[in-house]
């Protein structure tokens, strides 16, 4: 078989059999047009063999149709039993490594690296929307390609993390904590700072800001994690530095200081807790508008701390008073909106107020899977409220089918990140 026998009408050979063998380097099963659409028009310098695949100024999806239909006849390609209103296609796995064999080994860093820089594009161009579930899982599935290939092919220190990749690092370990992936969240940044940073308190040297937002991350994550006593000791750290770092960007002493209260309030320490939460609570008040994010944050956190010591009026009031401003200025269906339903169901059931807790939580289930997906962290944590429901209000098969969901959807998202 020769890739050579694909031909389209306008575009250079050395084009086609470039984005042909790029393909070669994402997950097989499912490759959508999207990615290279969006990585080809917000690029200002695309790769020369990329910039020449479209004949005109613009991405043109008729050609890129034309390339697939082309590769379809010569089975180098197959369509996709998955229904989409954009072309889909997948790899054979025996044509994938035709497909990377036939180029020289010293070339395969170059496609992994044009891999990683169209998945980054995509990340950047959709950070501030919900991807649908099914598009999600596509991209964390080309992630965990991506990091694969990253490990057989770069040089050390010229890896996800390192050098001209930092960036690319730091938005894979982002992505890949907001869907629950922590281990490999927890991979990258400590590529970024060393295991010794992160690991021994004593090797903590180095408090310029760049470093201190990593460290902030890996906190996140050891504590995302369970691992509490690891990341209040990062936490406490990253506060003290932040005490005497010079920055004009209040938003990031703050995360630190929410962070570290969130540590405490796990571990029992209340009132350290309450007065981070508190101060920080201050600082966004003069900075921000009354619907900003961080403000909810602030007083959800404090909603919790006045649970854990018995004043759940003022708690009440507090978590009402952020769900109303959440859906006023975000809507009913956002994630962070249906955390906070989540959060109060969770405390209505707590005070025996089953029948104000459950209208809450069923919308919520129906939510979450239809705009996060069954396997999303949020979701889960949704069916489990629900299953503790149930079960006291001894509901014993509904609970045991909310469990049991979770522990089904909890087994294939551990198995991903084992």
């Amino acid at each position: 078989m020769d890739l050579e026998q694909v031909k389209v009408v306008r575009v250079e050979r050395e084009s086609i059999l470039h984005i042909l063998t790029l393909f070669a380097f994402f997950n097989i099963l499912k490759i959508s047009e999207d990615l290279f659409r969006t990585y080809y028009d917000s690029s200002n310098d695309p790769p020369t063999r990329i910039e020449s695949f479209p004949p005109d100024s613009e991405w043109d999806e008729f050609t890129y149709v034309d390339v697939i239909a082309s590769s379809l006849k010569l089975s180098l390609l197959q369509k996709s039993p998955v229904e989409s209103e954009e072309p889909l296609f997948s790899i054979h796995p025996l044509i994938r490594d035709w497909m990377q064999m036939w180029i020289e080994k010293e070339e395969h860093s170059k496609y992994v690296n044009e891999a990683i820089s169209i998945l980054v594009s995509y990340i950047e161009n959709h950070k501030d929307e919900i991807l649908a579930p099914d598009k999600r899982q596509e991209l964390l599935s080309h992630l965990d390609v991506s990091m694969e290939m990253d490990s057989q092919c770069l040089p050390e220190r010229h890896q996800l993390g390192y050098g001209s990749l930092e960036m690319a690092g730091s938005l894979f370990a982002t992505y890949y904590d907001s869907s629950g992936r922590f281990k490999e969240a927890e991979e990258l940044l400590k590529r970024m700072l060393g295991n010794e940073l992160v690991t021994k308190k004593q090797d903590l040297e180095s408090d310029n800001e760049s470093t201190l937002e990593i460290i902030v991350k890996v906190s996140q994550v050891y504590f995302r994690r369970g691992r509490y006593e690891e990341a209040v000791r990062l936490a406490e750290h990253c506060y003290q530095g932040y005490q005497t770092a010079c920055t004009s960007n209040i938003s990031k002493p703050q995360t630190v200081a929410m962070n570290l209260a969130d540590c405490y309030y796990k571990l029992g320490k209340n009132d350290e807790a309450k007065n981070l939460y508190s101060s920080s609570l201050k600082a966004y008040e003069s900075h921000y508008h009354p619907g900003h994010e961080n403000i909810f944050l602030a007083c959800e956190s404090i909603s919790g701390v006045l649970r854990t010591h018995g004043e759940h009026a003022a708690a009440f009031e507090l978590w009402h008073k952020v769900l109303a401003g959440k859906e006023t200025s975000l809507g009913k269906n956002h994630p962070t909106t249906l955390r906070t339903v989540v959060a109060l169901a969770s405390n209505y059931r707590a005070q025996s107020q089953y029948d104000r807790a459950l209208p809450m939580l069923l919308p919520a289930v129906t939510s979450c899977t239809a705009s996060l997906g069954e396997d999303h962290p949020d979701t889960l944590n949704v069916f489990i409220h629900l299953g503790i429901l149930y079960r006291t209000m001894r509901r014993a098969e509904e609970a045991e089918e909310m469990l049991n969901r979770v522990a089904e959807k909890g087994e294939v998202v551990r198995g991903k990140s084992s």
